[in-house]
C-alpha cells in the first residue's frame, strides 16, 4: 500500500480549499493517482484513481486510503515529512533523537543489486535543517564514503528538486518544439509530454557511459561540403554541435564550431543562465565573424552558418539545447518495448511569426530593396544577394544596418531530462527536411534496429537514409550526431 501512497506526489494527501470544496465532484486524489500512473506505469495507481473516481464511493475509498497509510505509516515508525516544494516519503526511515543531534537511517535499494544498504548519519542540527551523511556497505560493513563530512540536506537527498526560473523558460521552449512540430493537436498534450521529459532524477547519475558516432557526407547534387560538427568530451559533460553553412565552402560554419569549443566552458563558468551563455557565445562569436580579418574575399569572412548546439551534463543528466536556424535535435526513448521520438529544437525561417514581422517591418522602411520569396523560404536584398536561413551567424551583408539588421543571432533554448537508454540526435537540415515527415521509417529502420547494436555506426545509418531521399531538385549537404547513454 506504501508504495502505492500519494507521498509520491509533489502535492501528496493535501487539498487546498478549491480543492476541497470541489472534492465530491472533481476527485484529486483520482486524478493524482492517475498521474503517478503515467508516471511510474504501475497498474495499481490506474486501479486506485478508478475507484476514487467513483462518485460519492470515491470520496470514502479516499478516506480509506488515507487511514491505511497512515496506520501503515505508524505502525512501521515511518517517517513523513514536508517541505515548501515538495512532500517527501522516505519509505524505511526511522526517526531517532539523541541530544542535540538528529539520526536518520535510510533504507535504500542498491544501483546494481536487491539488497538494501542502511544510510545513517548524526549531526548537529541548525537553523531546523535537517542533514545526513551518507554511508556505503561494503562486504557487510558500514563503511564511510568520501564525502562523510560533507552533510547534505535531506531535501536535496529525498526530494526533487524544483526548476529555476530559467529552467521553467527552456521547459516552455520545449513545449512549443513540440507543439510547432504538431505531434500533439492541443497545447495542453504538448505541456503534458514536456512535463515527463523534464522530470528531475531521483538520484545522481552514476557510471553513465556515453557513446558517440557522427557522420558528414557530401550531398551527390553539391559541389562543396559546407557543414561543420564536433563532439567534445568536457570533465563535467559532453558537448555536441552541427553548423549548417552557406557561402565560400563553409568558412564560417568551420569558424564557429572552433570558437564554440574554445569559448564554451569560459562562459559557462560566468554564469548558471544557460539562456543567457548561449545568447551571448552566439552574439559574441557573430561579432567576430564579421569583424575579423582572414584571408579570404575582401579580408573578411563571407557567408553565414546555422547552428544547434548541445550541453549533456554528466552529474544530472540534464541536457541544454540551442537551436539557431534550423538545423534540430530529436530525442529519443524507449518504453514498452515502442520508441518514442521528440523534437527538442524550434525551428525559425522567414515564415515564423517573428522572423517575418521582422523583414515586413524593413520592407515598410525601406520600400523595393528587399523580396520575400513566394514559398517563404528565402529572401532577396539589392547588393546583398539571396538567404535561406532567418537565423544565423555570419552574413554580414544582411547585417550592414546595425541599428536593423535582417538576421537575428538570437537561438532558441530548450532543455530535457535525459535518463539511461536514452538517445539524442542532432542533426543539419539536409537530414530532418527528409526525414521527419518520415519519422516513423528512421526509428523502424534505423533507431530500432541500431538500438542495442553497439557496432553500428548509427549516425551514418542515419546519413545514408537521407542522402536516399535526395534528388535532382531537393538535396543537400548531411551531418549528423548520435548520443547514446548507457
Amino acid at each position: 500500500m506504501l508504495e502505492l501512497s500519494l507521498a509520491a506526489h509533489p502535492k501528496g494527501y493535501e487539498l487546498n480549499k478549491t480543492e476541497l470544496c470541489q472534492s465530491l465532484l472533481v476527485h484529486p486524489y483520482a486524478v493524482r493517482h492517475y498521474e503517478l500512473f503515467r508516471q511510474t506505469d504501475k497498474a495499481g495507481h490506474l486501479f486506485i484513481a478508478f475507484l476514487e473516481s467513483i462518485p460519492m464511493a470515491g470520496v470514502v475509498i479516499s478516506v480509506i486510503e488515507r487511514i491505511i497509510v497512515i496506520a501503515t505509516q505508524l505502525s512501521k515508525n515511518h517517517l513523513y515529512s514536508t517541505n515548501s516544494t515538495n512532500q517527501i516519503f522516505l519509505s524505511n526511515a526511522i526517526k531517532r533523537k539523541k541530544g542535540k543531534a538528529l539520526t536518520v537511517f535510510v533504507e535504500t535499494k542498491g544501483s546494481n543489486s536487491n539488497s538494501t544498504t542502511e544510510d545513517s548519519s548524526e549531526v548537529p542540527l541548525t537553523n531546523g535543517e535537517l542533514s545526513i551523511v551518507n554511508k556505503q556497505e561494503e562486504n557487510g560493513l558500514l563503511l564511510p564514503n568520501s564525502q562523510l563530512n560533507t552533510p547534505i540536506l535531506l531535501s536535496e537527498a529525498f526530494s526533487l528538486p524544483a526548476h529555476t526560473t530559467v529552467e521553467l523558460k527552456m521547459i516552455k521552449n520545449l513545449k512549443k518544439a513540440i507543439f510547432e512540430h504538431k505531434l500533439v493537436e492541443k497545447t495542453e498534450d504538448a505541456s503534458e509530454i514536456a512535463k515527463e521529459l523534464t522530470r528531475p532524477l531521483r538520484t545522481i547519475a552514476e557510471n553513465v557511459k556515453f557513446s558517440v558516432t557522427s557522420a558528414a557526407e557530401q550531398g551527390v547534387f553539391r559541389p562543396t561540403m559546407e557543414d561543420a560538427h564536433f563532439h567534445l568530451s568536457l570533465p563535467d559533460g559532453e558537448l555536441l554541435g552541427v553548423f549548417d553553412g552557406h557561402g565560400e565552402n563553409g568558412q564560417v560554419a568551420h569558424y564557429v564550431s572552433e570558437r564554440v569549443q574554445k569559448l564554451f566552458v569560459e562562459r559557462k563558468s560566468d554564469s548558471e543562465d544557460m539562456i543567457e551563455v548561449f545568447k551571448n557565445l552566439f552574439k559574441d562569436i557573430h561579432q567576430e565573424v564579421i569583424t575579423k580579418k582572414i584571408d579570404c574575399i575582401n579580408g573578411k569572412l563571407v557567408g553565414g552558418s546555422t547552428a544547434v548546439v548541445c550541453y549533456v551534463c554528466r552529474k544530472t543528466l540534464k541536457t541544454v539545447v540551442a537551436t539557431l536556424g534550423d538545423s534540430e535535435v530529436w530525442h529519443f526513448r524507449q518504453r514498452k518495448a515502442l520508441i518514442k521520438a521528440t523534437p527538442l529544437s524550434c525551428v525559425r525561417k522567414w515564415s515564423s511569426k517573428k522572423d517575418f514581422k521582422r523583414i515586413n517591418t524593413y520592407c515598410q522602411q525601406h520600400l523595393g530593396r528587399l523580396t520575400l520569396s513566394r514559398d517563404l523560404k528565402s529572401i532577396s536584398l539589392k547588393g546583398a544577394g539571396t538567404l535561406q536561413p532567418s537565423r544565423s551567424i555570419g552574413d554580414r551583408q544582411f547585417c550592414s544596418d546595425q541599428a536593423f539588421p535582417l538576421v537575428s543571432q538570437e537561438p532558441i533554448v530548450s532543455m530535457i531530462q535525459l535518463q539511461q537508454g536514452d538517445r539524442l540526435i542532432v542533426a543539419c537540415d539536409g537530414v530532418w527536411n527528409f526525414l521527419t515527415k518520415q519519422m516513423n521509417q528512421l526509428i523502424e529502420t534505423v533507431i530500432q534496429h541500431t538500438w542495442d547494436n553497439e557496432q553500428m555506426n548509427i549516425a551514418q545509418e542515419i546519413a545514408n537514409l537521407a542522402l536516399s531521399q535526395h534528388n535532382d531538385y531537393d538535396n543537400d549537404n548531411v551531418s549528423v550526431i548520435s548520443l547514446s547513454i548507457d
